[in-house]
């Protein structure tokens, strides 16, 4: 653990502009992404991320047994976890059929483009 893992860079409503951090990947349809807090990541073994992530359970299902991981190691940060499986529409560009059949973020990146 870094000794200044604490420290806060950045936050909401200090000003009225936000400096954004922005990372692409290279994605391919069946990869699994994790996106969480420290209230996760610091009461959860990577090993242990891994094999949850692993599970053929739903994404919100995977959510579910990290938080509740987290939570029974004493859970004594802000526990935040969103799991994404990408799908078919990841090879198809991102338009894979209407929009009702497109998981909830390509209907927000695509609410955003029109």
């Amino acid at each position: 653990t870094h000794p200044q893992r604490n420290v806060i860079l950045r936050a909401l409503g200090v000003s009225d502009e936000v400096e954004v951090d922005l990372d692409v990947v290279d994605a391919v349809p069946g990869d699994r992404l994790l996106l969480c807090s420290d209230g996760l990541s610091g009461f959860v073994a990577d090993g242990e991320l891994e094999t949850i992530m692993s599970l053929e359970a739903g994404p919100e299902e995977r959510c579910r047994r990290l938080v509740d991981k987290a939570n029974g190691r004493g859970g004594m940060d802000n526990i935040t976890a969103i799991v994404i499986d990408l799908g078919a529409e990841v090879a198809a560009g991102g338009d894979a059929g209407p929009a009702a059949d497109k998981p909830w973020w390509r209907k927000l990146y695509a609410r955003g483009k029109e």
